[in-house]
């Protein structure tokens, strides 16, 4: 049977940031942030899925050739 392993990996005064890891050599990213603060700033080379459990965000994303969205 697996056992997840849950990682703080960073905390500051934005919140922290947990990894979790499921099977398969999958890995699940937790972010907790305070209000007002601001994430991101860059991109990864993997399929993302963002979930949002509680609160709001404005959640922008650049394509290949570097149009930007808000999605």
């Amino acid at each position: 049977m697996f056992t997840p392993i849950l990682k703080l990996e960073h905390a500051d005064s934005r919140g922290e940031i947990y990894s979790i890891t499921l099977p398969d050599d999958k890995e699940l990213m937790l972010l907790h942030s305070e209000e007002g603060s601001m994430r991101g700033g860059h991109s990864h080379d993997v399929d993302e899925v963002v979930v949002m459990l509680t609160g709001k965000m404005a959640y922008y994303k650049r394509d290949e050739k570097g149009k930007e969205s808000r999605e």
